[in-house]
């Protein structure tokens, strides 16, 4: 009997780290003896003089730098390799399923690494956000505490100017005292006095 499973081939026999360049066939022979029964036992047959050859006539070409292989797996599930013939051909003595493959480049990298480097790529941009968050409050605490600084410098020299006029203004009200050249120098002169000097008793010597 000749299978064709086609399609269904990675289903039915996956082969991890291996791609199918062609579908897998089954070369299997069962025992007519009673063909009313629901499940026919199979029959263990091998090729004594010749082996059998096995052609594909649908093959996906290879990726390049790759070498395609023939694949076997017999009754029993082990799994075996053989050298592929030139056109497309696999070489066996025993029946079971064939078929070509070749190497896989690289596995396609799972569901779960996938969303781990999401998960990383989502983390860098917030910790770039967290970056530029701080950066902008440190610049704007010091341009705070610059705009602080000048206030309150401003408000100094504020209030220095006004000690300044109003010892102006005070000087400027008081009574302006005489002056009178004494000497080489000026002195304040004044012109009275309020009250008269007393003698405090009557004795005279």
């Amino acid at each position: 009997m000749y299978h064709n499973l086609g399609n269904w081939s990675e289903k039915f026999y996956p082969l991890p780290g291996y791609s199918y360049l062609a579908p897998v066939l089954g070369l299997m022979s069962y025992s007519g003896a009673t063909l009313n029964a629901s499940e026919l036992p199979e029959l263990e047959i091998r090729a004594s003089d010749n082996p059998i050859l096995i052609k594909f006539p649908h093959v996906k070409p290879p990726p390049s730098g790759s070498v395609p292989k023939c694949v076997f797996f017999d009754l029993h599930g082990s799994v075996q390799f053989d050298i592929l013939v030139h056109g497309n051909v696999c070489s066996t003595v025993q029946q079971g399923h064939f078929s070509i493959v070749v190497e896989s480049n690289a596995p396609s990298p799972a569901p779960a690494a996938v969303a781990v480097a999401a998960d990383v790529g989502k983390g860098g941009s917030k910790n770039k956000h967290r970056v530029w968050i701080i950066v902008a409050s440190f610049l704007g605490g010091c341009v705070l505490v610059i705009l602080l600084s000048l206030l309150i410098v401003k408000v100094r020299r504020t209030k220095q100017g006004m000690k300044i006029q109003q010892l102006e203004w005070v000087a400027e009200s008081n009574e302006t005292l005489h002056m009178a050249s004494i000497g080489g120098t000026k002195a304040p002169l004044a012109v009275g006095t309020r009250t008269r000097p007393t003698i405090e008793n009557d004795y005279v010597p």
